[in-house]
């Protein structure tokens, strides 16, 4: 598994960094949320974020970065 750089040296995202629908399956384990629960966050229909995971449709960019940012303020949480 390949690092995702990022410009900002405190993101944490370790997560897969090609395919979208990786990315938000890995997001969604590290975060322990159900496509439902993270629909509510990102204030989407669950249908949506099942499209995202299954990589039917690709999420959209700010979705993803929305996700990233949780994940890493959770990690600083538990650290």
């Amino acid at each position: 598994m390949a690092l995702q750089l990022v410009s900002d040296p405190t993101a944490v995202y370790e997560g897969p960094a090609s395919q979208p629908e990786e990315q938000i399956q890995w997001l969604l384990r590290r975060l322990g949320l159900t496509p439902a629960e993270a629909a509510v966050d990102l204030d989407v229909e669950p249908a949506q974020v099942h499209a995202w995971c299954s990589g039917e449709t690709l999420p959209p960019r700010m979705a993803i970065l929305a996700l990233r940012h949780l994940a890493d303020r959770l990690r600083w949480m538990i650290d």
